[in-house]
């Protein structure tokens, strides 16, 4: 595993040119290849920790990047974080789905933490979250004026014909289909990450409660309900109960 988050760490890290990354970013490759370099383990976690803390400041500037997500989710996939690594290599996943390296580095953190190496989802959410979000709102966007034109504007020109009818059912057939994409992401958008190693599911939400169980870091989470700062969960593998609010995060910031 040590080779392989290297290998793709180096193409995360040449994908920002210098005079675009911030000086965070750059400040965290230095000490993710100090980390990689380091005789004594102690030196390495060191430097893998200020690795992190550099790319979290980066992301605080820039808002989030997939490189800035991606070498974060490497540096604390070093430190066997397998909790904040999932969740950074999710955002990264879901910043950009075209580039494959994210989902490929979360599968290897979700069986260094005992899961599965992809998380349980329907069709439609897995189908659809391999096209950008970006790309399926433009695209919705377009079919949908588009279908407009080729319905109303005919009427000013003397009434459709066959080609008018044909770009209309077109361009709805194309606004059906971003409609579909875009709720596979919203689906997405439903799950949070168990961050927190000490994560326990309780009976009620109360630190005196039964416990139910203990959901693995790394492992995705819906959640049912809130109260205060108590969150109702069903675990990907169908646990439900409480928990603290800070041991889970969702994939997309709100």
């Amino acid at each position: 595993m040590r080779s392989f988050f290297l290998l793709l760490f180096l193409f995360a890290a040449a994908s920002l040119r210098a005079g675009e990354a911030p000086a965070p970013f750059m400040e965290g490759n230095t000490s993710f290849v100090a980390g990689e370099n380091a005789a004594a383990p102690g030196d390495a976690k060191a430097a893998y920790a200020a690795a992190a803390k550099a790319y979290r400041e980066a992301l605080a500037q820039s808002g989030g990047s997939w490189a800035e997500y991606y070498n974060l989710g490497c540096a604390l996939a070093r430190m066997e974080d397998w909790g904040g690594a999932a969740l950074a290599f999710e955002r990264a996943a879901a910043s950009d789905p075209l580039r494959p390296e994210a989902a490929e580095n979360l599968a290897l953190v979700r069986k260094a933490a005992g899961l599965a190496p992809e998380r349980p989802c329907g069709t439609l959410e897995r189908v659809a979250t391999r096209v950008p979000f970006r790309y399926l709102l433009w695209t919705g966007a377009a079919a949908f004026w588009g279908a407009l034109a080729f319905l109303v504007l005919p009427f000013l020109y003397g009434g459709h014909g066959a080609g008018s009818i044909a770009g209309a059912l077109l361009c709805l057939v194309l606004l059906a289909a971003c409609a579909a994409g875009l709720f596979g992401w919203h689906l997405r958008a439903r799950w949070e990450i168990v961050t927190s190693p000490d994560a326990q599911l309780l009976a009620a939400p109360d630190p005196r409660a039964s416990l139910v169980g203990k959901p693995a870091p790394a492992s995705g989470a819906l959640v049912l309900r809130r109260e205060g700062d108590w969150v109702f969960l069903r675990t990907e593998g169908g646990m439900e109960g409480w928990t603290k609010d800070g041991d889970i995060e969702p994939v997309w910031k709100k």
